[in-house]
């Protein structure tokens, strides 16, 4: 999870460079990311 996230952050500055391609999956992965963190927090208020 936040490990996850830490390693993520630090990769977003490297994709900058990179193709846009890239960069979309990264925006995909980070909403996925977010979105198993909400359901999980949904899940341990259940």
């Amino acid at each position: 999870g936040l490990k996850e996230a830490a390693e993520m952050s630090s990769n977003n500055i490297n994709l900058t460079s990179k193709a846009p391609e890239l960069l979309d999956q990264n925006r995909q992965l980070a909403f996925h990311l977010k979105q198993q963190h909400l359901i999980d927090d949904a899940l341990s208020y259940a």
